[in-house]
């Protein structure tokens, strides 16, 4: 089941990070472990990777067939919603 479905956990920083569903575990699964993860506060460390994110980094999970697309991600979505800072007018001199 696992062989073509990959899992996504986008952070807050714009990284994602991907990695093939293990055989024997369903979609269901591998999305209740990670939201065990984000409940109960572990840190969480994707398989063969060498960093630790915080689980309030976490933004976003998937398991879905892995597409090699450019979207962009959440944080550069978000920056560019709020990329124009206005600043206030400073008022007469």
């Amino acid at each position: 089941m696992g062989d073509d479905l990959f899992v996504t956990v986008s952070f807050s920083d714009g990284h994602r990070q991907h990695w093939q569903l293990p055989d024997g575990q369903t979609p269901d699964q591998a999305l209740e472990e990670l939201r065990q993860v984000i409940v109960t506060g572990q840190w969480f460390r994707a398989p063969d990777s060498t960093k630790a994110y915080s689980p309030h980094a976490i933004v976003a999970v998937d398991v879905a067939p892995r597409t090699d697309s450019d979207s962009p991600s959440v944080a550069f979505r978000l920056g560019e919603v709020v990329g124009d800072a206005i600043s206030p007018d400073p008022g007469p001199g």
